[in-house]
């Protein structure tokens, strides 16, 4: 499974406060969260803010701002040291913002792009940030495919004065996000790098509001940054960027306080952490947030048309999005993938093109037969003696990917995840078993899928009186 990337789903704020003004909180360069303007305490008490934004397994001092498989990327740090010519914000496109480029203006159809570059701004080693380092970072793109993450076919690139002149064989309108969003580096360090898609960068020097102040395997820490050309929007001297496994581990530290601010799946959300605290204890979930199947195209069975449109018609998208993501996310009904709010600039053309919300195991069985599979009596469809069976693969520490991809596996998941969901309450209730002892018992379900159904199932007893009569009835029996 694949969750888009360019911000997370929503921000968990405990007692501290925030980066003032958002700074980079909205950046297209790195892998920062979404921001809120969120400020309890931090901004004003000098105190480290700790952030935890993707549960990680190991980490490496290695802040590249090309390399999005670095935990630094996943973590949100990248962001903070390096920064675009344009900020762009994500959750309410197509709004953007000068940055290191005070300005940019097309011509020539769209195949010219000219930046005015801001004046005055330092990297974070006191060296001035110039148009030839814009010009070096454009180029380096262009000669180094490994570091040109957007794809984006580059001309010339020249520098005149304070503007920088960028060419192009083909209008480029729609691409302005992905080349003005690109993180600039220093040519003073990055031009003897060798190869840029490679390069550690361990000790990054960037123009960002942050510059890393002490890296250890447990977590690291980015201080402010002296230099920088807003220095006083950042009243938040430090960011503490720890180290958790796993979303269940984030979890218990958010839960204790541990945590400022977190981009993680938190089951339970407004019962488990926003009632605890109402009056510090906040949220905000960033509008169109998706999760997504990414088939393999090159590996049989998802790389035919027809099993592809299959697993699209029998999955059960609200179901994924109440039960997988406990309702922090709307089911994606557009066949295009453009979901309200984020995409209402463009989507109007594909508005109606949608897909059903519940699935039809029938309607898939429908397009595989008719596309010449046939069904075995193991259940399996086949076609030349191949069986459909597919694997679905996801970083394990996201734990909601754990429950959304039992959900999109189990055809009759509708009739038995209540109950189940019951069992495994009862079983917590009643006995002394762990959240994983009890996932074993339930045919190895992962601890957080169980842990999801206990929280479901006291909600409902909160809120559903037929649910609570039938779980105080089981529990009469059971105790008898």
């Amino acid at each position: 499974m694949r969750r888009l990337h360019t911000h997370r789903r929503f921000l968990a704020v405990g007692a501290a406060g925030l980066l003032a003004a958002g700074l980079a909180a909205c950046s297209s360069s790195g892998s920062s969260s979404g921001g809120t303007n969120t400020n309890t305490g931090a901004a004003t008490t000098g105190k480290t803010l700790v952030m935890e934004s993707s549960p990680e397994s190991t980490i490496t001092q290695s802040f590249n701002p090309f390399a999005p498989t670095g935990a630094p990327w996943g973590m949100g740090a990248t962001g903070l040291i390096y920064e675009p010519l344009i900020q762009f914000n994500l959750v309410a496109p197509p709004k953007n913002y000068p940055w290191l480029a005070t300005s940019y203006a097309w011509s020539n159809g769209g195949k010219t792009l000219t930046f005015a570059i801001r004046q005055g701004v330092k990297w974070s080693d006191g060296q001035p940030f110039t148009p030839d380092d814009v010009v070096f970072t454009f180029n380096m793109i262009k000669a180094n495919a490994a570091v040109n993450l957007t794809g984006v076919k580059y001309g010339s690139v020249t520098a005149s004065g304070n503007n920088v002149v960028l060419t192009f064989a083909t209008p480029q309108f729609a691409n302005l996000q992905n080349i003005a969003g690109t993180a600039m580096v220093p040519k003073h360090i990055w031009a003897s790098v060798g190869n840029p898609g490679t390069f550690v960068d361990a000790s990054p020097i960037g123009t960002g509001p942050m510059k890393l102040g002490s890296f250890t395997p447990q977590g690291f820490t980015l201080i402010k940054n002296p230099s920088y050309w807003q220095a006083s929007q950042v009243q938040v001297p430090k960011v503490f960027f720890p180290v958790y496994t796993s979303n269940t581990s984030a979890l218990s530290a958010l839960y204790s306080g541990q945590i400022d601010w977190t981009g993680n799946y938190i089951p339970g959300l407004q019962h488990s952490f926003i009632d605890t605290n109402p009056q510090f204890h906040h949220h905000w979930e960033a509008p169109g947030g998706t999760n997504s199947l990414m088939p393999n195209l090159n590996k049989w069975p998802t790389n035919q048309l027809p099993v592809r449109q299959a697993i699209s018609a029998a999955i059960n998208r609200q179901l994924l999005a109440s039960e997988g993501e406990s309702g922090l996310e709307n089911p994606v009904l557009n066949a295009t993938g453009l979901t309200p709010q984020l995409f209402d600039a463009w989507s109007g053309p594909v508005a109606s093109m949608t897909v059903s919300g519940t699935g039809s195991a029938a309607a898939a069985a429908q397009i595989l037969q008719k596309a010449g599979y046939t069904k075995g009596s193991d259940g399996f469809f086949a076609k030349g003696g191949k069986k459909v069976s597919i694997t679905i693969t996801n970083p394990s520490a996201f734990t909601d990917y754990a429950q959304v991809d039992s959900l999109v596996a189990r055809s009759n998941v509708r009739h038995v995840l209540l109950p189940r969901q019951l069992a495994m309450y009862l079983c917590k209730r009643l006995t002394k078993k762990s959240y994983p002892e009890i996932g074993r018992q339930f045919g190895g379900k992962h601890h957080t899928t169980v842990m999801h159904s206990v929280q479901k199932i006291d909600r409902l007893i909160s809120s559903d009186v037929d649910i609570r009569g039938t779980v105080d009835k089981l529990v009469e029996v059971l105790e008898a």
